[in-house]
């Protein structure tokens, strides 16, 4: 056919300088690497997309080096678990008596940054911070968490899993727990109050004087509780 790679290529190969051939690489060979079609595939079979972006991970470790991170090189007396992986150390800020730190040895950015095995090991870290706070302190509840990235109030740049212990009567109202880093959406119970109180108050302000008024206006549910209510009493008596 008029055209073809069979015509094409070999007067290109036969024009061009050939270099001496690699050993066992026929010329059949090099003549065909000459093919766009051919190089084309070779290309596509040597590329390799690139891992996703982080900025989280990037912006946390970009902002703070080794020799500036106080997490790469802690004080001995502030140590209370040394791992292969990670060491725990009691915050020099505590929230509450005993708050410990979780810390990987490598110096790394963010948990999304951290390996599979350093985060598993982080994970079990709390035991050992739970042990060594009780030993010291009593407390009734505690709080875990991680802050990643500066939206999210990070200020070392180099990953740290809070373990706070938190005691009855440290805070006026603890319900919301770790909400509590937005203050107003804290308290979701009241927030689901106020939202159903809007439709009851608007049924009220529209009832007839024929209905209940709007202080016995009941909710949905309320047959249920009142059939609840009157099992249990059944079973008491």
């Amino acid at each position: 056919m008029v055209g073809s790679d069979d015509d094409v290529y070999p007067k290109i190969l036969a024009a061009a300088p050939i270099h001496p051939s690699l050993p066992g690489l026929s010329l059949s060979a090099i003549s065909l690497a000459l093919s766009p079609a051919v190089a084309m595939r070779s290309m596509c079979s040597c590329w390799a997309p690139r891992a996703p972006r982080d900025p989280l991970a990037e912006e946390a470790f970009e902002d703070m080096t080794e020799s500036a991170c106080p997490f790469c090189a802690p004080q001995d007396d502030r140590l209370f678990h040394r791992g292969r992986l990670i060491f725990g150390l009691w915050d020099q800020f505590p929230v509450s008596p005993g708050h410990a730190l979780i810390i990987p040895r490598r110096h790394v950015g963010s948990w999304f940054a951290a390996t599979d095995e350093e985060r598993g090991a982080m994970i079990a870290g709390v035991a050992e911070a739970r042990a060594a706070i009780e030993q010291i302190h009593q407390p009734d509840g505690y709080n875990l968490g991680v802050n990643i990235g500066h939206a999210a109030g990070q200020t070392i740049s180099h990953l740290h899993l809070h373990v706070i212990p938190r005691y009855h009567g440290d805070v006026t109202q603890p319900r919301g727990g770790v909400r509590h880093v937005i203050p107003e959406k804290a308290d979701y119970v009241g927030m689901v109050r106020e939202a159903q109180a809007v439709p009851y108050a608007a049924l009220a302000a529209s009832t007839p004087p024929e209905v209940p008024s709007p202080s016995t206006v009941r909710p949905p549910h309320w047959q249920a509780l009142v059939r609840v209510t009157m099992i249990r009493c059944y079973h008491i008596s």
